[in-house]
């Protein structure tokens, strides 16, 4: 079994890029040792440099119904996600979205 990882930061998609694949994805890469800096789904976008806590983003969006509100990183405008800086971008949103 193989995990994508990376030793310096991982950046997650934005428009609803935290359900079923981006969360699982997000674990993985946690559990692998990856940073995950930058996640978002419908309900907004929150980025975190040091690195997103995604065992409490997890329970955070069960509880809340999305990201939105999670005070583990900064809130940010979740169409500036395509241009943060990363190793890596997961297009973890429903299909279609990026279509440019």
């Amino acid at each position: 079994k193989g995990y994508l990882f990376s030793n310096r930061c991982l950046c997650l998609n934005p428009f609803q890029g935290f359900g079923n694949v981006g969360s699982w994805a997000a674990q993985l890469i946690n559990e692998a040792g990856g940073k995950v800096i930058a996640i978002s789904d419908v309900t907004g976008a929150v980025k975190n440099v040091n690195g997103l806590d995604i065992a409490q983003l997890v329970k955070h969006s069960a509880e809340n119904r999305g990201i939105k509100g999670f005070n583990g990183g900064d809130a940010i405008d979740p169409n500036s996600l395509l241009t943060e800086e990363c190793d890596v971008l997961i297009p973890a949103a429903l299909g279609g979205v990026i279509n440019k």
